[in-house]
């Protein structure tokens, strides 16, 4: 008699197949696209990196806020340095396949700081959730500006599809944040931000991610390329959220990337920007979880 491999084991084997494919996939790029991605890289200015670099650190500081709104929703008491620390910090296990290290982890520096179990569920699922309705304002939106920009107006089909879009992302918000004000501590309860600012500090965010993205733009940019570069990227990122095999949703996001601008760059160049992207965030995430475990390890977050 043989018994069934319990839903978190394939789970946890899938995702570690899915890493030994993305990793296979990487050589074959590495190899085919080197000279490309080369090429591109050496064109790039350092004010280009730093304007890369700067916007992703401003849109991560950005998305603590929500994190800070998300516990002291919950009752709990913490400064916004804290916050963006943890935050740094956690981030780093979603790279790691087969867990929820970055959940886990932001959830046992929660209950280190005295939250209950249920209050950090609720305040995890506020966080995140409130991030993928902005990702999705975001990215739907500006790919539908992007194709409808022309000088000084916008088509009719391309207002009416963001309408439609604004209309669809602001009744989810609306539902979304009667469900926080129902899971709210009763000493939090006057204290909750309205529905437009947890909406517009996360949209915000993901404005900045798009710009660090447009920054390494391998040609000249105009406007409607810069929103393709924000919503593209707002979308694909939202695509590796909701894979779950995909830590960090790597090659899903690159995947989604290179689909989306495609149409407006050579199949080489939008292989070699994804790259690029990514190599950048991985970077900057690391930088970021170093200086903040010496700001926890201090007492000064």
């Amino acid at each position: 008699m043989t018994s069934k491999l319990p839903l978190s084991t394939l789970a946890n084997v899938a995702k570690w197949v899915w890493l030994v494919a993305v990793g296979a996939a990487l050589i074959y790029v590495a190899d085919r696209y080197w000279d490309v991605l080369v090429a591109q890289v050496a064109i790039l200015s350092p004010l280009d990196l730093a304007g890369a670099v700067i916007a992703l650190v401003l849109g991560k500081a950005m998305i603590a806020v929500n994190g800070l709104h998300s516990v002291r929703s919950q009752g709990a008491r913490m400064s916004y340095l804290s916050m963006l620390a943890i935050s740094s910090v956690s981030q780093l296990g979603k790279y790691v396949p087969g867990s929820v290290l970055q959940f886990a982890g932001k959830g046992w520096m929660y209950s280190a700081r005295g939250m209950g179990a249920a209050a950090i569920g609720r305040a995890l699922v506020i966080e995140n959730v409130w991030q993928w309705i902005a990702a999705a304002t975001i990215g739907v939106v500006l790919i539908l500006l992007s194709a409808s920009v022309v000088p000084l107006r916008l088509s009719t089909l391309g207002v009416l599809s963001c309408v439609g879009a604004l209309g669809v992302i602001a009744l989810a918000s609306r539902y979304f944040d009667t469900w926080c004000r129902s899971w709210i501590d009763t000493a939090a309860a006057g204290w909750w931000p309205s529905r437009a600012w947890m909406l517009m500090i996360p949209c915000l965010a993901w404005i900045m991610f798009g710009l660090s993205f447009a920054a390494i733009w391998p040609e000249p940019l105009d406007v409607s390329r810069i929103a393709l570069a924000i919503g593209a990227f707002a979308i694909a990122a939202l695509a590796g959220f909701l894979v779950p095999i995909a830590p960090a949703g790597l090659g899903v996001r690159e995947v989604v990337i290179v689909a989306t601008v495609v149409p407006v760059l050579a199949t080489e160049q939008a292989i070699s920007l994804a790259a690029l992207s990514r190599a950048i965030w991985i970077v900057v995430e690391v930088v970021m979880a170093a200086l903040s475990l010496v700001l926890l390890k201090s007492g000064r977050a």
